[in-house]
């Protein structure tokens, strides 16, 4: 049986990659650059700072760093998320998190957002309590999909990666907890964009009882 849950944030917690999908499309347009749907698919679930880099580089936008662009992306997106009260959990959540707790599991963010994002989500959703340890965007030098965010999460409980689950709603998420050993849920979010679910060791479309019992049963 799974002891440590590993939940993403963006997506899986909350449903906020069309804020993401909103910001940096603004941004791009700023910039004379047009991205389509499945352009912004593939970076579901990579870091911010990767993104802009490969946008740097593409692109030959030598009068831009990483560090000031990816600045304004968090600005912008945490301007967003505060000012719209639209936004929330999403649902059956806190049911999947209240169960888990009474089941004595340990449970862990390890998102792709930088520390100071899932601060600002952890206490606009009082959620804190539930979550007193998080791994951030910025802790790790190397991001989804590559396993290091996972691994890291598990070292925290000490848990081997066999009895861990990562709950995740994009494919590079989901690269990232199968590479570390560790079974994955994908949740199946029409606001991730089209994403590859095929990795992933089950997957569901809502956070029901029913889903929870037949994970954890």
């Amino acid at each position: 049986m799974y002891n440590t849950v590993i939940f993403d944030m963006d997506g899986v917690l909350i449903d906020s990659e069309p804020i993401f999908r909103e910001v940096e499309d603004e941004m791009l347009r700023e910039l004379g650059i047009e991205f389509t749907d499945e352009d912004f698919d593939y970076y579901v679930g990579r870091p911010g700072q990767e993104f802009w880099k490969e946008i740097i580089e593409k692109y030959d936008l030598k009068n831009l760093t990483v560090e000031e662009v990816f600045k304004d992306n968090v600005n912008r997106y945490i301007r967003r998320l505060k000012e719209r009260e639209n936004i929330t959990l999403i649902n059956g959540v806190e049911y999947w998190i209240k169960r888990m707790k009474e089941d004595s599991k340990n449970i862990i963010i390890a998102s792709s957002s930088p520390q100071i994002i899932i601060d600002v989500v952890l206490d606009k959703f009082s959620i804190k309590k539930h979550f007193p340890k998080v791994i951030a965007g910025d802790s790790v030098e190397k991001g989804k999909p590559n396993p290091e965010i996972f691994l890291k999460a598990a070292s925290v409980f000490d848990t081997p990666p066999d009895r861990c689950l990562v709950i995740e709603d994009s494919a590079n998420g989901i690269k990232a907890a199968k590479a570390a050993g560790m079974y994955c849920v994908a949740y199946r979010n029409e606001n991730s964009g089209v994403q590859n679910y095929g990795a992933a060791d089950y997957s569901i479309s809502e956070f029901s009882k029913k889903e929870y019992d037949n994970i954890f049963k």
